[in-house]
């Protein structure tokens, strides 16, 4: 399960789990660390801080420092 998935998922998750009852909150979170394969204690500490927003892309404002024949020739080192 690729990280994006892991944190749609637990947007989806997280309300639900907060919101629910003791024992519900086992069966949700057995469910999630069956999901992601996350170690229980840090499912828990996931579903019970606040789901933060997901950052944009980073994006680089530099040019390139060399060139198309360096490159090539780093290729082959």
């Amino acid at each position: 399960m690729s990280y994006r998935a892991k944190r749609e998922l637990l947007a989806q998750t997280a309300p639900r789990y907060q919101e629910a009852g003791h024992q519900q909150k086992s069966v949700i979170l057995d469910e999630f660390v069956a999901a992601t394969g996350y170690a229980r204690k840090y499912a828990i500490r996931l579903l019970t801080s606040p789901v933060a927003a997901p950052r944009p892309a980073i994006t680089r404002s530099r040019e390139r420092r060399y060139g198309p024949e360096v490159q090539a020739a780093l290729r082959l080192a």
